[in-house]
């Protein structure tokens, strides 16, 4: 399972309930025990001087090269 945030989004803030369970880390491995479970973080920042200037398509292959890498 691979959890890959939205633009403007965190790597773990994005999974996080209200009272701070990290449901990636803290439930989901009790539902689906043998289930590799990852996060994968990326520069989502749409907004400000320090946005991000790659597009999706860029972000999308980083994505999978970085997948592939670690498989």
């Amino acid at each position: 399972i691979v959890a890959i945030h939205g633009l403007d989004g965190h790597y773990a803030k994005s999974f996080t309930a209200p009272n701070s369970v990290l449901w990636l880390r803290d439930t989901l491995p009790k539902s689906i025990p043998n289930a590799r479970i990852l996060t994968y973080s990326y520069d989502a920042r749409t907004h400000g001087k320090n946005r991000s200037q790659q597009t999706i398509s860029h972000l999308a292959r980083n994505f999978l090269v970085a997948l592939s890498t670690f498989r």
